[in-house]
């Protein structure tokens, strides 16, 4: 939801007709979250620490993103975003999806940030 790009895949004509923009969102989630290793660092993390990976989503807007890596990963998720009105809806849009235990939304800017060091993985 509200995203702004999505990844039609190298194998998908340049038109990208065949594949909804809902599927492109999530085709470049899942990419991203593979060239990252996200999958064997949470399940590292899971397996070593016994708890959910840590991630932050900066500039995360109404949570779109945010809400996918918690729900498929198992994650925490804290997303930030410079608009109040951005974190309301991420807010609501979390717990509409039971996502709320996993996610938390805060009004922050990235370059004065008040999370502290080390807070995620």
């Amino acid at each position: 939801e509200h995203m702004h790009h999505g990844w039609y895949g190298e194998d998908n004509p340049s038109d990208g007709n065949s594949v909804t923009v809902q599927e492109a969102q999530v085709a470049l989630m899942e990419e991203l979250a593979k060239l990252g290793g996200i999958k064997e660092l949470a399940e590292q993390i899971m397996a070593t620490e016994g708890r959910p990976i840590r991630i932050l989503d900066v500039g995360c807007g109404i949570g779109g993103a945010s809400r996918w890596l918690a729900s498929t990963f198992d994650a925490q998720v804290t997303g930030i975003s410079l608009s109040p009105n951005q974190i309301q809806r991420a807010s609501e849009l979390a717990e509409q999806r039971q996502l709320s235990q996993k996610t938390d939304f805060q009004v922050q800017n990235a370059l004065s940030s008040s999370l502290p060091d080390g807070e995620f993985d």
